[in-house]
């Protein structure tokens, strides 16, 4: 193998987003592989270790938008010496209006984009205290519809790190997100607009059809956010409810306008209201129209992470649904900089305590029977989803909690920014609020932020001895998965586990959007077999039920699966 080769090999397995050969294992009656990320084996981003390879370090540079390292330069020149009274009037009135703009990003220039400023929360508290930073999104295509930054992103969007005096919250928390799920891509970058440094800023990945077709191979789909930055009032005859929680209200489009946008067409309301259909009647089979391992992989991470500005929280909102090309919905998270207990409203009438944040119960609005969270009511009543979803969400809690990832992560975060923190020009809080904040908890405007350092420590302590997780789990010896003429016989062996617990094999062809689930036969001494059509499974994973909880392989069965050969 070739030095090339095998700095490709080495980097693709050590990209959590790319697709290629994570492991190989063959031996007699066995022949699969691990693979991750996309849906095709060698993907856009899955090439693209080798690509960086082979390009000079200024188009390395310019490729890699987002890397960690890279803080990136962002120059505007404002076309219209009215765009500050302008952008704010036209936000204040919940409209999207743009005005032009010169931008240069890392010196590259790009004519007459489109700048509007966005958000709520971070917008309409800063601007209240008379705040310069207020986050900004730039349509780089906005007059030229085929202008791209580095041929590729269309759309930068900056946020100003609302109620983050720690600046990690956003970055990190994508960082866990993508080890089990799509999810954009984080950095940071440095904006000067008419020549004023106005400072350091998150600088988040737009999920628009560039993104769709890296995460899901899809360029015409259908997406919802969910959650409507120009909210109107519903009309009085629709059903009454809280924000995007998929729960069905009926046929007309302007019940549901209020809570969701559709974004990149005109066409799609009624795929909603069938998705919300699925969601709310126990008799319409949900697995065919959503992936729903994505969704209790979202919903696990909520949880850990007392992400509670989501649809965990007190208004249920905060992700973007996309049917993609195979006609299955895909849950994609989105908003992180109130992740890790930045927000502390499970409903509206209460705020939570430090220590009801990091002993957030993982079935929270299950054990209630909470009919305004109709998603997680639906998963959870049926076993094996449940268990999956605590498989979920204690693979989380053992790669990010019990190793001490985040923070290993957050110190490499905090090497590249903290000389650019401390620089700050228009910081939103005091600079001493940086340290302080990643370690413990600090009070700003509007209520206390408890700390990244301090939160990861008390929740995880908290999990580690839920008793969820007191009860054994079974143990996979081995598998297999052989083909038999125009048949693949999927077989398992148990090491432990309780013979009157299914088994299943989660499969699909290869590119579809969804698993579909069989439970394998049990045979003799902890075996279990079934058989399926070749074109039916060629990427698998497998479940095993325990009592409370199951063991998933690969555990990371959102980003990883195994392929029949």
């Amino acid at each position: 193998m070739s030095f090339a080769l095998r700095l490709f090999f080495f980097a693709s397995i050590s990209f959590p987003r790319t697709c290629g050969l994570a492991s190989f294992n063959q031996r007699k009656g066995v022949n699969h592989q691990l693979r991750t990320a996309t849906p095709y084996s060698w993907g856009v981003r899955g090439l693209l270790p080798l690509l960086l390879l082979l390009l000079p370090m200024s188009s390395y540079a310019q490729k890699d938008l987002y890397a960690l390292e890279h803080i990136v330069e962002i120059e505007l020149e404002m076309h219209d010496a009215n765009w500050k009274k302008k952008l704010n009037a036209w936000k204040k009135q919940l409209q999207k209006k743009r005005v032009t703009a010169t931008l240069k990003v890392d010196g590259i220039t790009y004519d007459s984009v489109g700048v509007r400023l966005k958000g709520n929360s971070s917008y309409f508290a800063p601007a209240k205290a008379e705040k310069k930073k207020l986050p900004f999104n730039i349509k780089v295509s906005y007059t030229d519809k085929k202008q791209r930054v580095n041929d590729k992103y269309k759309t930068l969007k900056l946020s100003n790190l609302f109620r983050d005096p720690s600046y990690l919250r956003e970055t990190l928390s994508y960082q866990v997100l993508r080890d089990y799920m799509a999810g954009p891509e984080c950095n940071y970058a440095r904006l000067t607009v008419d020549g004023e440094y106005y400072g350091l800023y998150n600088l988040t990945e737009s999920v628009d059809q560039n993104f769709w077709a890296e995460e899901f191979a899809t360029s015409n789909g259908i997406m919802f956010k969910c959650d409507p930055e120009s909210k109107e009032d519903a009309p009085s005859s629709c059903p009454p409810g809280i924000g995007a929680n998929l729960a069905y209200i009926g046929q007309d489009t302007a019940c549901y306008a209020a809570r969701y946008e559709l974004k990149k067409s005109d066409y799609g309301w009624g795929e909603l209201m069938k998705l919300s259909k699925a969601v709310t009647e126990e008799d319409l089979d949900l697995n065919s129209v959503l992936n729903v391992d994505e969704a209790l992989w979202m919903l696990a991470f909520d949880n850990a992470l007392a992400n509670l500005d989501s649809y965990l929280g007190a208004f249920c909102h905060n992700y973007y649904l996309l049917k993609d090309e195979t006609g299955i919905w895909r849950p994609i998270v989105w908003d992180l900089n109130l992740s890790m207990g930045g927000f502390r409203l499970l409903d509206k009438k209460k705020i939570l305590t430090d220590e009801e944040l990091v002993s957030l119960s993982p079935f929270i609005h299950f054990s209630d029977r909470n009919k305004d969270r109709p998603l997680i009511l639906r998963l959870f009543d049926k076993p094996l989803y449940r268990k999956m979803y605590v498989a979920h969400l204690k693979t989380i809690y053992d790669e990010q909690f019990a190793t001490g990832l985040y923070d290993e992560r957050a110190k490499k975060i905090r090497e590249v920014i903290s000389s650019l923190v401390v620089q700050e020009p228009n910081p939103l809080y005091p600079t001493e609020n940086y340290t302080l904040n990643y370690h413990g908890t600090v009070e700003v405007a509007g209520g206390k932020v408890i700390g990244v350092e301090e939160f990861f420590k008390k929740r995880g302590a908290y999990l580690k001895q839920h008793k969820l997780y007191a009860l054994p789990v079974p143990t996979i010896a081995n598998h297999t998965a052989t083909k038999d003429g125009d048949q693949v016989v999927v077989s398992v062996s148990l090491e432990t586990g309780d013979a009157e617990r299914p088994v299943w094999v989660a499969y699909r062809a290869k590119g579809m959007g969804t698993f579909r689930y069989l439970q394998l036969k049990a045979e003799a001494d902890g075996n279990y077999t079934a058989s399926l059509p070749a074109e039916e499974i060629e990427e698998y994973f497998l479940v095993a039920e325990g009592r409370v909880s199951a063991t998933v392989l690969p555990a990371r069965s959102a980003r990883e699966w195994f392929t029949v050969e």
